[in-house]
């Protein structure tokens, strides 16, 4: 018999917050240890990605996690969705076999809508990894300009178009930030002994990661966030087996991994960055954000996600950063007036970006 959710909205959000790593006693001492729990972070913005790892960590700085990246433990590449992602370096290759290569057939037709026929293409293949092979790093501009150099069509996102396809082939991943440039290696060089799995295994894998982290959560929910077809996301859920926990609540399944440790408690204040899973991990988002507001969150539905204040597991408004050699000045829009209790809360959110960002802060709430 499937065991049955908190019936409060509160418990639910305070229960899934855990598995996001959002509450203090479910944080990761490294930045590894949390992307391996999470199985793959949103890291569209690549700043706000940075601080998806920080925030879920006791607490750790920038400059730690960006160590984590020279140290080639986990690496920002297209994994899923045809998008950027956090993921730990020794599971991309079997992640992009199983995921990013559901993408290709799209790719391969935008290809040609820039004027690459596939010999153009695979022109621009041995290109890339002349500049990249024994090692190299190249910033994005640099490759950009020899595609341009050797006649590719780079305006109107055409270069970035290539690179993007031979991320989500396995080809390249992103290395170091160059400055404030992002560079790219060869995946294989960068990341010389990956695991490989097989496609079941694989498949099971992806379903344990995800409702470990995003539970409870429904099968539409895993659908979304792997960019499966509803049948094989319901493959993998039978192929995590008894792994998995199916959860009823207001008569939807969810599902949960074995839970082990701690009772959820009550949630905290939080400063959450642009994408974070909280948001982008769910197709249905309608536990966390009002529908009045999520225009305000994510402008025109042009999947442009902004940062979120959130109190008690719901997004209760909005937040920017302005970052100088002196201080990080926060500037925070309230959907509604919060009691002074979460004003207090604010401040601690915000002390702990500012160790993260290793400044002082300053609150401007409007």
């Amino acid at each position: 018999m499937a065991a049955i959710v908190p019936k409060t909205l509160a418990g639910f959000l305070a229960r899934r917050l855990r598995s996001l790593l959002l509450q203090e006693r479910s944080r990761k001492e490294t930045a590894l240890e949390v992307v391996r729990w999470m199985g793959a972070l949103q890291a569209q913005d690549y700043e706000s990605g940075l601080w998806a790892i920080g925030l879920r960590t006791c607490a750790a700085t920038r400059e730690e996690v960006e160590a984590a990246i020279a140290r080639r433990e986990i690496v920002r590449t297209w994994s899923m969705r045809g998008t950027w992602h956090f993921v730990p370096a020794a599971d991309v290759r079997w992640m992009q076999d199983l995921l990013a290569s559901r993408q290709l057939p799209a790719i391969r037709r935008r290809s040609a809508d820039f004027g690459f026929d596939e010999a153009d293409v695979s022109r621009g293949r041995r290109l890339v990894v002349k500049a990249l092979e024994g090692g190299h790093q190249r910033p994005r501009a640099e490759l950009i300009q020899r595609l341009a150099a050797a006649g590719f069509r780079t305006d109107e996102q055409g270069g970035n178009h290539l690179l993007r396809r031979f991320g989500n082939e396995g080809l390249i991943c992103q290395g170091e930030f160059q400055g404030r440039e992002p560079a790219f290696a060869l995946r294989d060089e960068w990341i010389p002994r990956p695991v490989l799995l097989e496609r079941e295994a694989a498949l099971a894998e992806i379903a344990r990661r995800f409702f470990r982290s995003h539970g409870p959560a429904t099968v539409h929910d895993f659908a979304w966030w792997t960019g499966l077809p509803l049948g094989e996301a319901r493959t993998a859920i039978g192929a995590a087996g008894r792994t998995l926990e199916r959860h009823l609540c207001n008569d939807h399944e969810h599902w949960t991994a074995d839970e082990t440790g701690d009772p959820p408690s009550a949630a905290s204040t939080m400063l959450l960055p642009a994408f974070d899973e909280h948001l982008l991990g769910y197709q249905d988002r309608s536990a966390v954000l009002d529908a009045a507001f999520a225009d305000a969150v994510a402008p025109g539905g042009n999947g442009v996600f902004r940062p979120t204040l959130v109190v008690k597991g719901r997004v209760a408004g909005l937040w920017q950063k302005k970052v100088s050699a002196k201080q990080l000045v926060l500037e925070i829009t309230l959907r509604l007036p919060l009691a002074p209790v979460v004003q207090r809360g604010i401040a601690q959110a915000a002390d702990r970006l500012g160790a993260f960002h290793q400044r002082p802060v300053a609150i401007r709430i409007g």
